[in-house]
């Protein structure tokens, strides 16, 4: 993803939403046992923030996170790498007040993981 032409990425994307519509649901350990639409939205989003569009990347996360399908720990890292993708594409304030918020659910559950993306995200808003 890193330093490719978006129309690129975008291609690949496409080719993984293909194979996902191609694979059986339910079959234990297929493709579509683990990821489902909402799984693929996720990766992408990260693929984006990655390829340097993280404002792509702040509406799809934005978009799984308010369809409610997530656990509350999953919500709490998913706002983190989202208020990431805020503060990297300019938005400051949104950033922080995601940030927040993801900061509360990840010291009830103890996610240290969600932590060290809040680590990232201070150290981009401090820039």
């Amino acid at each position: 993803m890193l330093g490719e032409p978006l129309a690129l990425i975008e291609q690949k994307l496409d080719t993984a939403r293909e194979l996902l519509t191609r694979a059986a649901d339910g079959e234990p350990n297929g493709l579509g046992a683990y990821f489902n639409e909402h799984t693929l939205l996720l990766r992408n989003a990260v693929s984006y923030t990655e390829a340097g569009k993280p404002g792509i990347a702040a509406d799809l996360f934005g978009e799984i996170i308010s369809a409610g399908t997530l656990s509350h720990r999953d919500t709490g890292f998913f706002n983190a790498r989202r208020a990431a993708a805020l503060a990297l594409s300019g938005e400051p304030d949104e950033a922080a007040r995601v940030g927040a918020a993801s900061a509360e659910v990840a010291q009830a559950v103890q996610s240290e993981r969600t932590m060290r993306v809040l680590g990232e995200v201070l150290q981009t808003l401090s820039r």
